[in-house]
Protein backbone atom coordinates (compact mmCIF):
# COMPACT_ATOMS: atom_id res chain seq x y z
CA UNK A 1 0.00 0.00 0.00
CA UNK A 2 1.58 3.08 -0.98
CA UNK A 3 0.38 6.84 -1.22
CA UNK A 4 1.31 10.42 -2.18
CA UNK A 5 0.47 13.63 -0.95
CA UNK A 6 2.50 16.66 -1.93
CA UNK A 7 5.63 16.44 -1.06
CA UNK A 8 4.90 13.06 1.08
CA UNK A 9 5.25 9.70 0.41
CA UNK A 10 4.14 6.58 2.35
CA UNK A 11 3.97 3.06 2.29
CA UNK A 12 2.93 -0.08 4.11
CA UNK A 13 3.80 -3.14 3.73
CA UNK A 14 3.14 -6.62 4.54
CA UNK A 15 6.04 -9.13 4.80
CA UNK A 16 4.63 -13.10 4.86
CA UNK A 17 6.67 -16.19 5.32
CA UNK A 18 4.42 -19.76 4.57
CA UNK A 19 5.10 -22.69 7.49
CA UNK A 20 8.17 -24.20 7.40
CA UNK A 21 9.16 -27.62 8.98
CA UNK A 22 12.57 -28.76 9.90
CA UNK A 23 13.59 -31.35 7.61
CA UNK A 24 16.39 -31.87 10.22
CA UNK A 25 14.73 -33.22 12.53
CA UNK A 26 13.93 -36.20 14.42
CA UNK A 27 10.11 -37.50 13.99
CA UNK A 28 7.60 -35.76 14.78
CA UNK A 29 9.50 -32.60 12.93
CA UNK A 30 8.64 -29.28 14.36
CA UNK A 31 6.48 -27.23 12.41
CA UNK A 32 6.28 -23.13 12.86
CA UNK A 33 2.84 -21.35 11.15
CA UNK A 34 2.93 -18.80 8.69
CA UNK A 35 4.12 -15.32 9.85
CA UNK A 36 3.28 -11.74 8.97
CA UNK A 37 5.12 -8.61 9.84
CA UNK A 38 4.36 -5.09 9.21
CA UNK A 39 6.77 -2.56 7.64
CA UNK A 40 6.36 1.20 6.76
CA UNK A 41 8.17 4.00 5.40
CA UNK A 42 7.77 7.61 5.20
CA UNK A 43 9.49 9.94 2.79
CA UNK A 44 9.86 13.87 2.57
CA UNK A 45 10.85 16.04 -0.01
CA UNK A 46 12.77 18.66 1.44
CA UNK A 47 12.56 22.66 0.31
CA UNK A 48 15.94 22.38 -0.73
CA UNK A 49 16.29 20.66 -4.14
CA UNK A 50 16.92 17.59 -4.81
CA UNK A 51 16.89 16.47 -1.02
CA UNK A 52 14.82 13.24 0.44
CA UNK A 53 14.57 12.40 3.78
CA UNK A 54 13.20 8.94 4.40
CA UNK A 55 12.45 6.90 7.63
CA UNK A 56 11.33 3.27 7.72
CA UNK A 57 10.52 0.81 10.16
CA UNK A 58 11.29 -2.79 9.73
CA UNK A 59 8.77 -4.95 12.33
CA UNK A 60 6.75 -1.87 13.05
CA UNK A 61 4.82 -3.97 15.53
CA UNK A 62 7.93 -5.46 17.15
CA UNK A 63 5.92 -9.24 16.00
CA UNK A 64 9.05 -11.61 17.79
CA UNK A 65 10.26 -14.75 16.08
CA UNK A 66 8.54 -18.28 16.81
CA UNK A 67 10.00 -20.40 18.95
CA UNK A 68 10.62 -23.69 19.26
CA UNK A 69 11.48 -25.97 22.37
CA UNK A 70 13.55 -28.39 20.38
CA UNK A 71 14.63 -28.70 16.61
CA UNK A 72 16.07 -25.49 15.95
CA UNK A 73 19.85 -24.35 16.21
CA UNK A 74 20.69 -21.06 17.99
CA UNK A 75 17.93 -18.30 18.92
CA UNK A 76 15.46 -21.44 19.73
CA UNK A 77 14.38 -20.56 16.06
CA UNK A 78 15.27 -20.44 12.56
CA UNK A 79 17.71 -17.31 12.41
CA UNK A 80 18.00 -17.52 8.56
CA UNK A 81 14.79 -17.35 8.01
CA UNK A 82 13.12 -15.28 10.91
CA UNK A 83 14.40 -11.89 12.24
CA UNK A 84 15.83 -11.91 15.28
CA UNK A 85 16.65 -8.84 15.83
CA UNK A 86 13.04 -7.24 16.41
CA UNK A 87 12.26 -3.58 14.92
CA UNK A 88 14.54 -1.68 13.50
CA UNK A 89 14.15 1.98 12.07
CA UNK A 90 16.88 3.37 9.72
CA UNK A 91 16.86 6.92 8.13
CA UNK A 92 17.48 8.10 4.60
CA UNK A 93 18.47 11.29 3.45
CA UNK A 94 18.92 11.22 -0.69
CA UNK A 95 20.48 13.84 -2.60
CA UNK A 96 19.88 14.22 -6.36
CA UNK A 97 21.97 16.82 -8.30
Amino acid sequence: LAWTAGDWTGGLGVQRIGSVRDSAATNPAPKIAAQHVVDANMAWRLPAEGLTLTVGVDNLLGKKPPTLERGAAAFNTFPDTYNVVGRSVGVQLTVKR
